[in-house]
């Protein structure tokens, strides 16, 4: 009998490990243990993402502009004086 209670010798200064104990809650439930990186890639991805699309949806939309407004003559002195050759 002795040797059986022996058999668990605890330190004092390690912890004990906690037996897994499935909680009736989510018993059969499928989980997933991801490291917090994972968690901050789709973040930082749709936050380049982003950035990229702004930038080349404000470049597209700067041409389309100067190219439906260049046909058009000036309506102020200072653009008609821009037009004259120096």
């Amino acid at each position: 009998m002795a040797e059986a209670s022996s058999s668990k010798i605890l330190h004092p200064t390690i912890p004990p490990e906690p037996e897994h104990v499935p909680s009736p809650n989510n018993e059969g439930a499928i989980s997933l243990h991801l490291p917090t990186s994972f968690l901050v890639l789709p973040p930082v991805a749709g936050l380049i993402g982003l950035g990229i699309g702004m930038s080349r949806g404000g470049s597209r939309a700067r041409l389309r502009f100067l190219a439906e407004n260049a046909h058009r003559p000036p309506t102020t002195y200072r653009g008609w004086v821009r037009l004259l050759p120096v």
